[in-house]
């Protein structure tokens, strides 16, 4: 479809070609897939369908260069970044929480602990997902091991043990 100037239908083969490889932990062949993909973007004429395609592709490249590079990795922060400024123009979406989430990651693995703090909390406190108990039985850890980072440890110890409360009494996304 690419050499056929389709390039539409091509940016939609790419991504589903990324994300099956990485459904079979291909983690390698996933991002090969995409670099290409985010040259076509620029054929796409909408801006907000732009944004939606680049931060889709990004969800695919993302975990695959944690895989292989490490989540600490510049790479990974480049990519996280610029879902970040994404999703500022988006403002909503399912790509959302896990952006934030591997942002947040990127930062405590780095040692930036009041830029990571931040992110978890912004998790935690999402409108429309801070009553979510799979939501916060995912987010509440990472903001634990936040505030554990920080020495704020009877803080630390709350967010955990209201996550250990949520287990066990609803369903925890994969």
């Amino acid at each position: 479809h690419a050499a056929a100037e389709q390039r539409r239908e091509a940016l939609g083969y790419a991504r589903k070609a990324a994300g099956a490889a990485l459904l079979r932990s291909a983690h390698h062949e996933a991002p090969a897939h995409a670099p290409e993909a985010l040259g076509w973007l620029n054929t796409l004429p909408d801006e907000q369908e732009r944004a939606r395609v680049e931060l889709e592709l990004n969800g695919v490249i993302t975990p695959a260069l944690m895989a292989t590079r490490g989540w600490a990795d510049e790479a990974v922060k480049a990519r996280v970044e610029r879902s970040q400024a994404l999703i500022d123009l988006l403002r909503d979406g399912p790509h959302v929480v896990p952006t934030l989430w591997a942002l947040a990651n990127y930062h405590h693995l780095r040692g930036q602990h009041a830029q990571a703090r931040a992110l978890a909390e912004r998790l935690v406190s999402m409108e429309g997902l801070a009553r979510d108990a799979g939501h916060q039985a995912v987010v509440l850890p990472l903001l634990a091991a936040c505030l554990c980072a920080e020495g704020r440890y009877p803080e630390a110890r709350e967010c955990a043990t209201r996550a250990l409360s949520l287990y066990g009494t609803t369903h925890v996304p994969a």
